[in-house]
């Protein structure tokens, strides 16, 4: 009986079902389609408006060899498919990147590397310390390479086993950990009989696999670093000049812009754009001659540099987007010290008193003394410099001082540089993150160096010493923080500024890019692109 009922109940159930669907009207069935359309075009949508591909611009390479090449903004874009030994992190530090741990020998005279496990090229080739060796050698040997300065310390470099790399060093330093952040090239693939420059095999997360000269070029990510990145691909449009690329970025043709050299001036806020400022290592600064007796008195150098109204001239020539700092150090540098950082503040009135203490004539009354004149010579081949120039010309003169600017090309430039042909001297650095100054500042380096300045001091000299042979970070620590004493004292320079620059995205760059000094595409793994509706 149970058994008919269940049979029973199980027909009724189905015979409600047909009814149900039979009775169902065409407009009801109208609605349910056009439900159904909706719901599939949201959900195209929602995958349209994400993109696994980010879209970039560079000019014409001569070479994507990375030892070799010479274009910074090129550079930046092959670290992505080069890894190497070291990364220098936003504080100037030097971090293992490749390295699982190194230890320098009693003296610091060498330096022993471990590589990590597994390391393996694009093309899923093991990475050895063969690789190591040839890389250095490879840049030890190049007519010109980025990184040449990177290998200077390095008498030569042996490979102990497959993952054991030694590298014996002409100066004994600890500083050279600092400059081991060059590329990592494939021996096997670099010496090769079908050797390509422009598709070179690399140890880093992105694979180069297409290049057409003044067109395109392609990266895919490669799959060791899938789960890291939530870009798959970069598509890099070539083209003409930096002009072309922000025309590129306006018309959204490109997702982001990164220029070695950004006009400050010529940029405009816009909406769909998001501008992530950093500050570069490029430090103008302005030399004292030593040679000159009136400027072998600190009294007199601190004097003129109270009296050049530094933020004044970082807000008229660079809208602001500079760093003003009294000692050649980046500002985020785990080396820079802890006190207050501006040591020399503006102040014309205390200047002009410490310069009327020295008792120099002025017999017209014209305001300017006959006997306290300075040639200040600058390359005219750089605009922002001829600014300053004119700047710190005005700034002198309003304490009494009399300024003659010599606007020298390039070589008479460097020429008269050379000879001492000046009193004052306006140039640019480019720092590293090695603390090390001997070569614009001990005395050994006057003759045959790059201490232009002609600045002799034995307590300085035994300071830089005494850095370049640290024996751990706390000493190093130490030994830079006597170095900066010494030189608030002596001000055998006065810095001017740190220059800013910026990476120009789109507003579909989402994600947190943190670029910094060595690395503008710092925290690419964590951006995604989102289209905007």
């Amino acid at each position: 009986m149970n058994k008919h009922i269940k049979i029973l109940t199980s027909l009724l159930t189905i015979l409600v079902i047909i009814s149900l669907t039979a009775c169902k009207s065409p407009e009801a069935e109208q609605k349910e389609s056009q439900l159904n359309q909706q719901s599939t075009e949201i959900d195209n949508k929602k995958q349209s408006d994400e993109s696994d591909t980010l879209r970039l611009s560079i000019t014409n390479p001569s070479t994507l060899n990375p030892l070799t090449n010479m274009d910074l903004s090129i550079d930046q874009v092959l670290r992505l498919s080069f890894d190497s030994l070291f990364v220098i992190d936003k504080q100037q530090k030097p971090v293992p990147k490749m390295v699982k741990s190194y230890e320098f020998n009693a003296d610091n005279s060498s330096i022993t590397l471990v590589l990590k496990d597994g390391l393996k090229f694009t093309n899923n080739e093991a990475i050895t310390s063969a690789d190591v060796v040839f890389s250095i050698n490879q840049i030890k040997s190049a007519k010109a390479s980025i990184y040449k300065e990177c290998t200077n310390n390095i008498q030569r470099a042996v490979a102990v086993d497959d993952k054991t790399v030694k590298l014996y060093l002409k100066r004994p330093s600890i500083l050279t950990l600092y400059n081991l952040y060059f590329p990592i090239v494939s021996q096997k693939n670099f010496l090769s009989a079908d050797f390509n420059s422009f598709l070179p095999i690399g140890s880093g997360a992105y694979k180069i696999n297409e290049f057409t000269s003044m067109k395109t070029m392609k990266m895919t990510l490669n799959e060791n670093a899938m789960a890291n990145y939530n870009i798959k691909s970069i598509d890099i449009t070539i083209t003409r000049d930096s002009e072309s690329e922000a025309n590129a970025l306006k018309q959204n043709l490109i997702d982001m812009s990164f220029p070695i050299k950004f006009d400050w001036n010529s940029f405009s806020e816009d909406a769909n754009k998001k501008c992530l400022t950093y500050t570069t290592n490029n430090l103008e600064i302005m030399g004292y001659n030593f040679s000159n007796d009136k400027l072998k008195n600190p009294h007199i150098r601190i004097a003129l540099a109270k009296a050049i109204n530094r933020k004044e001239m970082s807000s008229k020539l660079l809208v602001g987007k500079a760093i003003v700092t009294d000692r050649p150090i980046h500002p985020e540098s785990w080396l820079k010290p802890k006190e207050k950082e501006a040591q020399i503040d503006y102040d014309k009135a205390a200047a002009r008193k410490a310069i009327e203490l020295m008792s120099f004539a002025d017999t017209d009354n014209d305001g300017l003394y006959d006997d306290f004149s300075l040639k200040l010579l600058l390359s005219n081949d750089n605009s922002l410099r001829v600014k300053q120039a004119e700047m710190i010309k005005d700034y002198l003169n309003q304490i009494g001082i009399k300024v003659e600017i010599i606007s020298a090309g390039k070589e008479d430039f460097n020429a008269k540089l050379a000879k001492g042909d000046y009193d004052l001297y306006l140039t640019g650095w480019k720092l590293s993150a090695v603390p090390d100054f001997s070569s614009i500042l001990h005395s050994g380096q006057i003759k045959n160096g790059e201490n232009y300045i002609s600045y002799s001091n034995k307590e300085m000299d035994s300071v830089l010493t005494n850095i370049i042979t640290s024996k751990d970070d706390i000493e190093l620590y130490n030994n830079v923080q006597q170095f900066y004493a010494l030189y608030d004292t002596e001000l055998p320079y006065l810095p001017i500024y740190f220059i800013q620059s910026a990476v120009i995205t789109n507003k579909d760059v989402k994600g947190k890019l943190e670029p910094d000094s060595f690395n503008l595409l710092n925290g690419i793994e964590e951006i995604t692109i989102q289209k905007a509706d």
